[in-house]
């Protein structure tokens, strides 16, 4: 009798069942493209942007949100859909030297509600639906 090895072709096709090993594939509950728009709070700086288009990607529990070029921060996403992580921000307004930048959100029915703070300088909130 020979015997194949899941690690030499990766899953089995039994009687149109497919069988992957474990941890093979697995997507996150959340995962997805979702797309919305950025609004600028009351108490922002001049320089803060007041209305932008923006997108995030969630792949495999893990969301990744890129700030207008200024910002790159992911953040594992929990089982009840909340999220929140940091990143350095590049920010040419700031003239103190680094500022982080903050996210902190929730996804629920295809679509995350979220703000970000980039130093004390100006706060967004996140409005995005999953396409």
């Amino acid at each position: 009798m020979m015997r194949i090895s899941p690690g030499l072709f990766g899953c089995l096709l039994l009687g149109g069942i497919v069988l992957a090993p474990p941890g093979a594939g697995a997507a996150g509950l959340y995962d997805g493209n979702y797309h919305g728009t950025l609004t600028g709070g009351d108490s922002n700086a001049m320089t803060c942007a007041k209305r932008a288009p923006i997108q995030m990607t969630v792949t495999d529990s893990r969301l990744e949100y890129i700030h207008m070029g200024n910002a790159t921060i992911t953040a594992t996403v929990g089982a009840d859909g909340s999220f929140s992580g940091s990143g350095q921000s590049k920010y040419a307004g700031n003239k103190s030297g680094i500022l982080v930048q903050t996210l902190n959100g929730k996804i629920a029915g295809g679509a995350i509600t979220a703000e970000t703070k980039v130093g004390n300088y100006c706060t967004y909130n996140l409005e995005l639906k999953k396409f």
